[in-house]
């Protein structure tokens, strides 16, 4: 028992060690995955006949466990039943009478009242009378069950830990093989790889950068993609205003540390109209949605990650004004909250409609949104309060630099 909670003990110790080094750089399904190996763990029996259910208070009072218990672990006898060896075994091991010479004397007792001996008529005997017996060719049978089903295990530990291991090796081999390098970022080299699976052990004990997201030359982008049904490439945008803030009793927080901004204004053509794209930040600047509406977007898609200072305060606030402002659709993609992250999530991701109702909004917890999108609204809004065709550009103008 001591051994499986010194085990179980490190074992869990490790995990957390290993998640608090890797930070959020491991996939959410490998952590699962330790702390189903964690769990898996603690539910293994010390031994296979003093597992966590037959510790129960209730089993101990069971014969069949009190014989199987006291099982040695190799019993070996003569031919007319006498014990010759016996190795082994918990505490409780069966023990003998006494010895002539190197012979066992035929009748051996445990802890729990007991008798072994060499004959099955002795055993019924004894039972006749009332007493716990059985005989030694019935309790050699239950040892080599004992010993074949804890040689079935190991093996099958062993096979998984194969099996593991051979999974990581052929991903690391594929990984090297199709990795390529990209540059540098702070001393350390940063690859691209195609068809890169999920992470693994190896990625975790010698972790690389792999699949930034972006670099060209020196400089490291914070980009958002847009894939068509068929897989290609329709748009890309650069976050184009970094995230540098300090706010007093809130966060502090500097993106320019790391990223450098894009420099363009992103939409895209689909089958139902003009999209706009843009990151987080970019959504605070009406005269970035102002050039994507100006292009014909109509609606605009800001993947983003408000954190528990601004998100409250400002999110769906944001979301509504450029709706109302530009008359489109604003839709707004966040993470879950995690609050054990060193950066926590607001949440809360929203789809907002050109009149500024919010069609669904998600919590703070992981969730699946479904909202309809009816483009004709953006014509009807736009009509009955013309915003974009009255501006003034005899007075203003808002417009794209070259």
């Amino acid at each position: 028992m001591i051994e499986w909670i010194i085990a179980s003990s490190a074992l869990i110790l490790l995990v957390l060690a290993l998640r608090r080094a890797v930070g959020g750089r491991i996939s959410p399904r490998l952590r699962y995955a330790l702390w189903g190996l964690v769990l898996l763990r603690l539910s293994l029996p010390v031994t296979l006949w003093d597992s966590g259910l037959s510790v129960l208070r209730a089993a101990e009072a069971a014969d069949g466990y009190q014989l199987a218990s006291t099982l040695p672990s190799q019993l070996e006898l003569y031919d007319d039943g006498t014990v010759r060896t016996m190795v082994g075994g918990p505490q409780e091991v069966f023990r003998w009478d006494g010895m002539d010479g190197e012979v066992f004397l035929e009748t051996l007792h445990n802890a729990y009242g007991w008798a072994a001996v060499p004959s099955p008529e002795e055993a019924q005997t004894l039972r006749d009378r009332g007493e716990k017996a059985v005989d030694t060719g019935q309790l050699k049978r239950l040892v080599d069950l004992k010993s074949a089903l804890r040689t079935l295990w190991q093996a099958g530990v062993w096979a998984g830990d194969i099996l593991l291991l051979a999974i990581n090796l052929r991903f690391y081999i594929r990984l090297r093989r199709r990795r390529q390098r990209a540059g540098s970022y702070r001393g350390r080299p940063v690859y691209t790889a195609k068809g890169l699976p999920s992470p693994c052990l190896f990625g975790l004990l010698c972790p690389d950068i792999y699949l930034p997201p972006e670099l060209e030359g020196d400089a490291v982008y914070n980009t958002s993609y847009v894939y068509g049904r068929e897989g290609e490439l329709l748009a890309k945008h650069r976050k184009a205003h970094l995230f540098d803030i300090d706010v007093e009793g809130g966060q502090r927080f500097r993106e320019s540390d790391t990223l450098s901004p894009g420099n363009a204004v992103t939409t895209f053509e689909t089958e139902f109209g003009t999209m706009g794209l843009c990151i987080c930040f970019d959504l605070r600047f009406e005269e970035l949605a102002r050039c994507m509406c100006l292009r014909g977007a109509k609606c605009v898609f800001v993947p983003a990650a408000f954190n528990m200072t601004t998100g409250p305060a400002h999110w769906e606030l944001l979301f509504r004004q450029r709706a109302v402002d530009n008359q489109c659709f604003t839709v707004g993609v966040s993470p879950a909250r995690d609050e054990t992250e060193a950066y926590v999530a607001y949440g809360n991701s929203i789809a907002v409609d050109p009149w500024g109702s919010v069609l669904c909004r998600a919590g703070a917890g992981e969730a699946t949104l479904y909202a309809d999108l009816d483009f004709r609204q953006v014509d009807a809004v736009r009509r009955q309060l013309p915003i974009l065709s009255a501006r003034r550009t005899d007075l203003y103008e808002v417009r794209e630099k070259a």
